[in-house]
């Protein structure tokens, strides 16, 4: 009897950690406004990959109604899956790197496209290109993800 209680004891302790361990994703931090943001998005198109990234979002994005920009990149070489992205907050730029065995290389991304956006809801911005394209995006899930609309195309990212 003494033995199944400790059975018992053990596959329930065992359970309770594996819960546990498995839920901390879940409790994770969110984006924080006080630190900035910066969301991005990509969409494979053709042989290469379209890329959204916003200029910082903060506080003051909301406080003082700072616009954002949104910037359209896209590759200029073919993009596979050993893509590795590098987001660099404090110059506020995206990179793509490939890692293939023992070499590197960058496929270049070019800009194709800026947007201003505003402020005009409750975490949605809307704006456009300098060709006029209308641009608007959402930031959902406590800022860490957002949805985009360019040209009547969604995309959905993450933000960091």
């Amino acid at each position: 009897m003494i033995q199944l209680l400790s059975k018992a004891a053990y596959i329930t302790t065992l359970t309770t950690v594996m819960v546990s361990i498995s839920l901390l994703p879940l409790f994770a931090a969110s984006p924080s406004l006080d630190d900035g943001i910066i969301c991005i998005a990509k969409k494979k198109e053709g042989r290469g990959k379209v890329y959204f990234y916003t200029s910082l979002i903060d506080g003051n994005t909301f406080n003082k109604k700072q616009p954002v920009s949104v910037t359209m990149l896209e590759t200029q070489s073919e993009v596979t899956t050993s893509d590795l992205l590098i987001l660099d907050k404090k110059k506020q730029s995206v990179s793509v790197t490939n890692i293939e065995s023992e070499s590197i290389t960058n496929p270049e991304l070019e800009p194709v496209a800026i947007a201003k956006t505003n402020l005009t809801d409750n975490n949605e911005f809307k704006g456009q290109t300098q060709t006029g394209t209308p641009v608007t995006f959402k930031l959902k899930n406590n800022y860490s993800k957002w949805q985009l609309t360019h040209a009547g195309q969604t995309y959905s990212g993450v933000c960091h």
